[in-house]
């Protein structure tokens, strides 16, 4: 318990060395690598309040993501070994007009880490390509991920054309 609290603190206050190096630890000895997760997540949960707060600002979010990013590639193998078969396909990505990823892949790897087949087609993706994919690859469940404001239009136009293209 204290040893997931020590993470939850290091993530929440951007102790990048000090959590990467406990990180490390759990993924050698191969144990608690969820409870590693957890924590995580609840750090990240407290660094987005703090940002509510003006407490932190983009940067610290983006650092965050960028510390969280690191520590998930040093454990996903762990987790994802322990969740036992696929839970199904998913696409993910960054959508047209939006070039930022940070969050997409923190996605990603919670994603992966829960045991789906994440197909993703990266940043700046039109419609066209994540209607073209789900059909071609029969994918059911489609995460969109932007930042800039412009994104929700992005999104609102893969909507769109899923409603136009697709029978539900």
């Amino acid at each position: 318990m204290g040893e997931t609290k020590n993470l939850e603190s290091m993530m929440a206050d951007l102790d990048e060395d000090n959590l990467i190096e406990a990180i490390n630890v759990i993924a050698k000895s191969g144990k608690g690598a969820e409870q590693a997760m957890e924590a995580l997540q609840k750090g990240l949960e407290i660094v987005g309040s703090r940002f509510e707060k003006s407490e932190y600002f983009v940067g610290d979010l983006i650092y965050a993501g960028e510390i969280m990013e690191q520590a998930l590639e040093i454990i996903k193998p762990l987790i994802g070994s322990t969740t036992g078969g696929n839970t199904g396909k998913i696409i993910l990505c960054t959508v047209k007009g939006d070039i930022h990823d940070i969050g997409k892949n923190i996605v990603k790897a919670l994603f992966e880490a829960a045991g789906f087949e994440v197909i993703d087609l990266g940043i700046d993706v039109s419609s066209q390509a994540v209607v073209q994919a789900a059909k071609e690859k029969d994918v059911k469940i489609i995460a969109l991920s932007g930042v800039l404001t412009l994104a929700v239009n992005s999104m609102k136009d893969v909507i769109d054309l899923f409603k136009d293209t697709l029978v539900c």
